[in-house]
């Protein structure tokens, strides 16, 4: 009889049991490593103002429709959790790798992306990127930039030393920071005349704004955040948080939000027919 067979037959049969029991629990801990696998990637949509049934476009975050609307850059998390911006071609579904960075924004002439980047010191910057020579221009410290329609400038949100967010604009040609007003997640009007802006609310929560650039009024729109401008200028796209998870709805200035789909950072085609948006889990 072999070393273990003779400790096993003088065993008690409560000495057995903790042995089974305990080669049972690491059993059940390997398979439960094994089957668990990764976390799920968002997946990134379109769907018609209309409502119509959403189709499937890649995995990502952060979805912006190039100006022709042809293509759609977004933001990935590679296998080694590197965030990287790519562009997906909506015709051929051919998917190409940017620059690692995040909240990318197409340039008006669609020669460039703006994003936002964290360097190895902590500190966020916002950058463009050529896309034809892959060059990357470091512009200002800040984050969610959004490109003017004229393409002279960024607006982007940057914290204070006391960490309160505030949408600032900078000129492209000088340089020069300008402060606007309390607020994140920037986004410019088709016009160039308003920004869309975000405002915490301690009582109601995340409210979306439109900020006049030439009288500096505020105009509540709504509650949500996300916000996107419909290529006329009338209505905002925006996303609010329910029970059952996040909405996107439709909502025109003065009236009545129009729900559209389940789903997240919504953002709206140049023709103005669809959504691109996420759906996370």
């Amino acid at each position: 009889m072999g070393v273990v067979q003779t400790w096993w037959a003088y065993r008690t049969p409560w000495q057995k049991f903790l042995v089974f029991l305990a080669v049972a629990v690491a059993v059940g801990s390997t398979v439960l490593v094994i089957t668990r696998g990764p976390a799920p990637q968002p997946i990134i949509y379109t769907i018609s103002v209309s409502g119509e049934e959403p189709v499937l476009v890649t995995e990502g975050n952060d979805p912006a429709w190039s100006p022709d609307g042809t293509s759609l850059a977004f933001t990935k998390e590679n296998d080694s959790g590197v965030v990287g911006i790519y562009v997906i071609d909506l015709t051929t579904s051919q998917i190409r790798y940017i620059t690692e960075g995040g909240n990318p924004t197409w340039s008006p002439d669609a020669t460039k992306l703006a994003f936002d980047l964290e360097d190895n010191k902590g500190a966020v910057g916002v950058y463009t990127v050529d896309l034809a020579s892959s060059a990357v221009a470091f512009i200002t410290h800040g984050e969610e930039p959004t490109w003017s329609p004229d393409g002279d400038a960024l607006a982007f949100s940057k914290e204070d030393k006391a960490d309160n967010p505030g949408i600032y604009v900078v000129d492209l040609a000088t340089s020069a920071v300008t402060f606007l007003t309390d607020g994140e997640e920037p986004v410019w009007s088709p016009s160039g005349g308003t920004l869309a802006i975000v405002v915490d609310n301690p009582a109601n929560g995340s409210e979306v704004y439109s900020y006049e650039l030439d009288t500096a009024t505020l105009v509540l729109v709504g509650e949500g955040d996300d916000p996107s401008w419909s290529p006329d200028g009338t209505s905002l796209a925006l996303t609010r948080q329910e029970e059952a998870g996040p909405v996107i709805f439709v909502v025109e200035i003065g009236a009545a939000p129009v729900r559209i789909t389940e789903g997240e950072e919504p953002v709206w085609s140049p023709d103005g027919s669809r959504l691109a948006f996420v759906k996370k889990g």
